[in-house]
């Protein structure tokens, strides 16, 4: 505006010049004087030349001056006109000078404001690409005209062209969202009523209908009076800006959520040590809230000591500048609460570094490690200790057994235990009084030894004893201990518990004491083959007695089926030593109910077929526990077999005629006659007659022909002919 104000001015100097020299030239042409026309006309292209083309056109005039004026003086040699022409001269060029001063200066000064106006303009460029880059608009209003203007930035946030309507302060207002409408009025009143500027975080609705974010400022600017001239303002799309606020928002919010969840406790400190984040499992574990603890140093809040010493472990801070808080706690750290419960917990820290790498903080993460401590002792006492019995098992002896193979211990004895007649104990009585024997002889060899002696389980019956600096002599005086231990322990409350031992001892250290072990064993198996045959006697009559006194009616039984066994067998002319066997063979062919259920032996209701195939292992478990004495081998076999029917459809092999043994085929027609006349808990009692009639019925089929014929005929009716 300026530039073209002072254009305007240069063109009114040029028409007043000329206007000038036109009026100068019509009152010599009104005086007829046609040389001062000439001469006074002669100024114009002087002053166009100075004007138009500065120093060029004042030396072109100048020449033309110079030019002019020679001719004239040698046209007029005469003095006066020299002296007139000489004035005129110096005056052309002294206005052309003027001229060209007057010309230069002004172009000077145009060439300022144009380069001023260039400025200006790209100034103004680049405000606006300023503007539309960092999407800040701005609008000022006039106070005393009402004049509002708006940035092109500001029409384009509120998604119109720019200039594409009136800017208004009514429009600023509408454009707000309908929920911050009050916010932006309030606002601008409280600058237009000089109470204050203001910057604010609003929504607008665009063109479109889209919502956006956008800082709002605004304050008012005052004239050279100090009254307030102009309200401006500015409005700063934020909506990117407010989305990453959003979305660290989120994203502490799920930090947070995932702090509060996790199962590990978790401490946030800053760079002085001070706890920032306490979260609900750190609560638990330390017994403080956060409320209490953010603020505290933690030291005070995570009280951690030595398990191993008891000793408080101290300067946790110092520890973590130390080793840029990187820390990991050792396997025997206790948590002390704010109430002085202790809690095993494993845990480590880690710096909190910002986007440049600088330290700002630490985090310690730490867990109860209770129920992984049980589980590492469970797995430590499974390792080296025999489930069963509570001792050492063979893998903690054999380790020990290198380890303590030294100078310093010795002698060295080693004893060896096995215990007699476990075999045909679980057999008999169970696994569980199996079971309940090892436990006994176990605490039996335990209360015998001293501390520091190790007692171990070497295999299913066997056990083994390290004594360190004991003599042959102690050794055997252990023995005796433990065999006087062994005396007071039942089985099924009525019989000793027996255990046959060997020991030997190294005296030196040129000994092998795998040599010395190995003696041991040789001479328990010695032992044991002398006490076992005893042992199983004992075991099988005290088998015998119990089961009779759990259940009178097979004792009864028993003794009936060994006496018609005997009777059969005098018949059969069998001789004294056979009768004697049939005879104690019939007493025996029961003793496998000893491991059925008493409920099942007992019941009055027909059995079920479960419980029938129940019934029908006594055979096979009275074989087993009469296999383990070699001198009722016999026996045994007699006992197996004495269901098998002669047919082959019997158990539990399923063999017929000359295959089952002959006392078995006796004691099948004993066994079965008896059943038939006496009483049975699950079956109807059948007179002799019809007994007899089953017997003669089954011939062939059940039983062996020739011995029912001899049974019937001989035993029970001497004077009866077979049929």
């Amino acid at each position: 505006m300026f530039c073209l104000k002072n254009n305007r001015n240069l063109k009114k100097l040029a028409m007043i010049m000329i206007n000038v020299f036109l009026v100068i030239v019509i009152y010599i042409c009104l005086s007829n004087n046609v040389y001062m026309v000439y001469q006074y006309l002669f100024f114009i292209p002087i002053l166009l030349s100075c004007y138009w083309y500065g120093k060029k056109g004042l030396i072109y005039s100048g020449c033309i001056i110079l030019m002019h004026s020679s001719y004239y003086f040698y046209c007029n040699p005469h003095l006066k006109p020299i002296m007139e022409e000489t004035v005129r001269t110096i005056s052309f060029y002294a206005v052309g000078l003027i001229t060209y001063k007057l010309t230069d200066n002004i172009k000077r000064q145009k060439a300022s404001i144009l380069q001023l106006d260039r400025k200006l303009e790209s100034d103004n460029l680049r405000l606006n690409k300023a503007e539309m880059l960092s999407h800040l608009g701005s609008y000022e209003l006039d106070l005393k005209t009402g004049k509002n203007v708006w940035s092109d930035e500001l029409f384009r946030i509120f998604g119109y062209e720019p200039g594409s309507f009136e800017p208004t302060l009514e429009k600023r207002i509408e454009f707000a969202h309908p929920l911050d409408k009050k916010l932006i009025h309030e606002s601008i009143n409280k600058v237009i009523n000089k109470t204050g500027s203001f910057t604010i975080e609003n929504r607008i609705i665009r063109a479109d209908g889209s919502v956006r974010w956008v800082l709002s400022t605004g304050y008012y600017e005052n004239d050279e009076n100090e009254e307030m001239k102009n309200y401006i303002g500015t409005l700063l799309d934020i909506t990117e800006r407010k989305h990453l606020e959003d979305n660290i928002l989120e994203e502490k919010e799920k930090l947070r959520i995932t702090i509060e969840s996790i199962g590990d406790g978790v401490i946030s400190l800053d760079l002085g040590g001070c706890i920032t984040i306490l979260n609900k499992s750190a609560e638990k574990l330390t017994g403080w809230t956060q409320q209490d603890a953010i603020g505290k140093q933690i030291e005070e809040v995570f009280n951690i000591i030595n398990e191993s010493t008891g000793d408080r472990c101290r300067n946790t801070t110092q520890s973590l500048f130390t080793n840029n808080f990187s820390i990991r706690f050792a396997d025997n750290i206790v948590l002390i609460s704010r109430d002085g419960n202790g809690t095993p917990i494993s845990g480590n820290s880690a710096a909190i570094k910002d986007s440049e790498g600088n330290v700002r903080g630490a985090i310690i993460v730490f867990r109860d490690i209770t129920a992984e401590k049980q589980r590492q002792d469970e797995i430590y006492y499974m390792s080296y200790y025999d489930s069963l019995t509570g001792i050492y098992n063979r893998r903690y002896f054999e380790e020990e057994f290198k380890r303590l193979d030294t100078a310093q211990n010795l002698p060295i004895s080693i004893i060896m235990g096995d215990v007699n007649g476990l075999k045909i104990t679980n057999d008999a009585f169970g696994h569980n009084e199996g079971d309940n024997i090892l436990r006994k002889t176990a605490k039996a060899i335990e209360s015998a030894c001293k501390a520091g002696d190790i007692v171990a389980r070497w295999g299913g019956d066997e056990f083994v004893i390290m004594l360190l600096k004991t003599k042959m002599e102690e050794a055997a005086e252990i023995v005796e201990k433990v065999r006087k231990e062994c005396h007071t322990a039942k089985i099924d409350g009525s019989m000793d518990v027996s255990i046959a031992f060997g020991w030997d001892t190294k005296e030196s250290e040129e000994q092998d004491l795998s040599n010395i072990l190995k003696r041991a064993e040789d001479h328990m198996y010695k032992h044991k083959v002398v006490e076992s045959n005893s042992m199983r006697c004992n075991i099988i009559n005290t088998i015998f007695n119990t089961i009779h006194e759990k259940n009178p009616m097979i004792e009864s039984h028993s003794r009936r089926v060994s006496q018609l066994c005997q009777q059969l067998g005098r018949a059969m002319e069998l001789s004294e030593t056979e009768i004697y066997e049939l005879k104690y063979s019939g007493m025996l062919h029961d003793i496998g109910k000893i491991a059925i259920d008493k409920s099942i032996l007992t019941k009055t209701e027909p059995l079920t077929e479960q419980e029938w195939l129940e019934i029908k292992r006594h055979s096979e478990i009275g074989y087993r526990i009469l296999s383990s004495s070699p001198e009722m081998s016999d026996i045994a076999q007699y006992v197996l077999s004495h269901h098998e029917r002669f047919d082959g459809t019997g158990y539990p092999r399923g063999l017929k005629r000359d295959e089952i043994p002959l006392f078995s085929r006796i004691i099948a027609v004993a066994d079965s006659y008896d059943a038939m006349t006496n009483e049975r808990s699950y079956k109807k009692t059948l007179t002799g007659e019809m007994a007899v009639d089953e017997v003669i019925r089954n011939k062939g089929t059940q039983f062996d022909p020739q011995i029912a014929d001899v049974f019937i005929c001989k035993v029970l009716h001497p004077l009866h002919t077979p049929q």
